[in-house]
């Protein structure tokens, strides 16, 4: 599995351990992680964010409520101490001197309540398009306990169950200042899901504190899903020729998803018909023409087209022309 990460601009402050372990209202993941793990892991991990490839994002539709505004919220929500606050939603800038990414509300998932280590998430059921292949997302990580070496304190995301993305809590990782190179600030995630395209799936943003070595804390804010659609068209769709003669064909495909789209190739029942697009930007249209000489036979003239779209995710679609034969004529 694998995801990206870009690098935006935040600050964190020395010290605000004593506001994310101390207080009360610091929170919230999950008591036992989902059961079936497919964890996703960079070289980074370790240091308890991800750093991953530069990104540029794109303006997405968010999912309901994905930036978490909504008061009182869609989401449904469980924490593991009476101690916590009931929702772990809301404007918690006060509180961590962290403003939201997008908005003014976030969820602030781990931390601690009553110097005791909270775990809590927050779900919505989606209903997952066809061509809704990729989850999107921004997190912000604090911890201001030293460096552990455990491995139950995490944050994650899950879909029915299954965690589609997790990342350590264990790294000390508040003890710069805004202008420090060394200060991710809030990072964006983007993970594929074509497991749960096609379906009604319950998402899980949350994290996981054991009893050892401190806490952890993470934030997250602005959740979207993203489309990977491919289209392809060849005309006529039918067309009458006499043997012997040629059948032409106009063929375009476009890119109806939103993100870019490499290695654009068809394939076809004319071999005249394949060719190769390199890259389709969102949007893009590639037209062509091809021609199947000589025909002898009536056929169908089948036309694939594939591409790869980031994280790995595969696009295809299809489409086909009718060439029937006209009879010989008696003269």
């Amino acid at each position: 599995m694998q995801y990206r990460s870009t690098r935006v601009r935040g600050f964190w402050l020395i010290g605000l351990f004593a506001v994310l372990f101390a207080s009360t209202t610091a929170v919230f993941g999950q008591a036992t992680p989902p059961e079936s793990k497919q964890t996703t892991t960079t070289t980074q991990q370790s240091a308890g964010f991800t750093e991953g490839i530069i990104t540029t994002p794109m303006t997405r539709a968010l999912i309901l409520d994905g930036s978490f505004e909504e008061d009182p919220t869609t989401w449904t929500e469980w924490v593991n101490l009476d101690a916590c606050p009931s929702s772990a939603i809301g404007n918690w800038t006060a509180s961590t001197l962290i403003p939201a990414y997008d908005g003014s509300r976030y969820l602030w998932a781990g931390g601690a309540c009553s110097e005791m280590p909270a775990s809590n998430y927050a779900a919505k059921t989606l209903n997952i398009a066809n061509e809704q292949t990729i989850l999107s997302f921004w997190f912000y990580i604090l911890r201001g306990n030293d460096d552990s070496d455990i491995t139950d304190d995490f944050g994650y995301v899950s879909l029915n169950g299954q965690t589609v993305w997790q990342i350590a809590l264990t790294q000390e990782n508040n003890n710069c200042s805004e202008g420090d190179d060394d200060c991710p600030g809030w990072l964006l995630a983007e993970v594929p899901i074509t497991n749960f395209s096609g379906t009604s799936s319950e998402l899980r943003f949350g994290a996981t504190n054991g009893e050892e070595a401190g806490v952890g804390n993470i934030f997250f804010d602005r959740v979207e899903l993203i489309s990977t659609e491919l289209a392809i068209e060849i005309t006529p769709d039918e067309q009458l020729i006499a043997v012997g003669e040629d059948a032409n064909f106009s063929i375009s495909i476009t890119n109806e998803g939103e993100v870019a789209l490499d290695n654009v190739a068809v394939t076809a029942t004319v071999a005249a018909c394949d060719s190769n697009h390199g890259t389709l930007d969102v949007g893009e249209t590639a037209s062509y023409s091809c021609t199947a000489e000589n025909v002898a036979d009536g056929f169908t003239n089948v036309v694939t087209v594939s591409a790869a779209a980031p994280l790995g995710v595969m696009v295809e679609a299809e489409d086909s022309a009718t060439v029937n034969l006209s009879a010989p004529s008696l003269s």
